[in-house]
């Protein structure tokens, strides 16, 4: 908990000036800072980062109720919603995670850090590609800061969004990832697949 306090203190001080944030809680259930999302000033944040301190350790790693209270808002049209996700639990209920995450997601991006020896990894890489984001992993003795850094300056530059790919007729086949992530600075995009032919055609790519 100490290590997941740390990397968020050090997300919510890296927020761009027009941006808004909730905070979320899980344990045994998902508690929030605030009902609705909060523009980024001085005193809410430093109202929400006493809230951050004052977690205690202890309870379940109830996931799904925190994806709930994350995802299923109204949509704004205006802004991009990032889910970042920390956790330290090993949880086992993927299927219905996964299941609401999709009927949930919308235009919303996850994010997810898993932090410490014995996290899900199998379900925060899944989370992060239907997603459209990426997933990192710290220990509890690795320094947030540097993980935290690269994530704040790849979604600070989101270089292509909503990517398409058409093939130009060709005949691909098991492409992977079924969507296509964003193109976020430092971070490539990697499209595998398989062609049933050879042919020669324009791969166009939009975004």
């Amino acid at each position: 908990l100490d290590a997941a306090k740390r990397a968020m203190t050090l997300a919510m001080q890296q927020m761009n000036p027009r941006d808004t944030f909730m905070l979320i809680d899980f344990a045994d259930r998902a508690s929030t800072f605030h009902d609705a999302p909060l523009p980024n000033t001085p005193q809410n944040v430093s109202n929400a980062l006493k809230y951050l301190r004052a977690l205690p350790s202890g309870g379940g790693t109830n996931q799904l109720d925190g994806i709930r209270r994350a995802l299923d808002r109204p949509n704004d049209p205006t802004r991009l919603r990032m889910v970042l996700l920390m956790t330290d639990g090993f949880i086992g209920n993927e299927r219905e995670i996964f299941t609401e995450t999709k009927r949930l997601l919308r235009d919303a991006r996850v994010f997810s850090f898993g932090i410490g020896s014995s996290v899900n990894h199998f379900l925060l890489n899944r989370l992060a590609e239907e997603g459209r984001g990426f997933s990192e992993t710290i220990r509890t003795d690795e320094d947030p800061g540097v993980a935290v850094e690269r994530f704040v300056r790849r979604v600070a530059k989101p270089l292509l969004t909503d990517i398409t790919i058409d093939w130009g007729g060709l005949q691909v086949v098991d492409v992977l990832p079924r969507r296509v992530p964003d193109l976020f600075d430092a971070q490539p995009v990697i499209v595998m697949g398989r062609y049933r032919s050879t042919g020669t055609a324009n791969v166009t790519l939009r975004g």
